[in-house]
């Protein structure tokens, strides 16, 4: 359990853990992430940085337990046909959600596409004919990918990654 920040209301004082801060907008930010820094973390961490749990599709930023993201239930996959996700030897690819939150917060909803029978999930393109995805949005696959074929996947589905 990651104990949360108590304000002593007859003191300037915030408690979190053994830990005292007299309050100010720099022991504050400490305490709390912002968007800006979840999209930041999820462009430029890698997988080691996450406890990862694939069997229940949980991932947990190591640094700030509070930050999470949640893949999907198996039942909640949807079946995905467009010619770059189907092109593998296993014609089997499917669109998965992932929720990112932050404490109880929503942060982000990121839709990746499970390719080849589950041996990879890329992200989901501009388009079904604008084949271009992100730089971001490829770290955050290879975030909650299990194994390393993210790049194999992202070339053989003719995927180009933009900045």
């Amino acid at each position: 359990m990651v104990n949360q920040p108590s304000v002593d209301k007859g003191s300037d004082n915030t408690h979190v853990g053994d830990v005292v801060c007299f309050l100010s907008t720099h022991c504050l930010m400490e305490l709390f992430m912002n968007a800006d820094e979840v999209t930041r973390i999820l462009a430029q961490s890698s997988q080691n940085d996450w406890i990862v749990d694939d069997e229940t599709g949980a991932f947990t930023y190591k640094n700030d337990l509070a930050l999470h993201i949640k893949r999907a239930d198996y039942d909640d996959y949807n079946s995905f046909n467009e010619p770059w996700a189907v092109r593998h030897p296993d014609s089997n690819a499917c669109s998965v959600e992932y929720t990112v939150h932050y404490g109880s917060s929503f942060v982000d909803r990121k839709t990746l596409v499970s390719v080849d029978g589950h041996r990879a999930t890329l992200p989901m393109p501009a388009s079904a004919t604008d084949l271009n995805v992100s730089s971001a949005d490829v770290n955050f696959a290879k975030i909650v990918n299990i194994g390393d074929r993210v790049d194999e996947y992202i070339q053989r589905s003719g995927l180009t990654i933009q900045p």
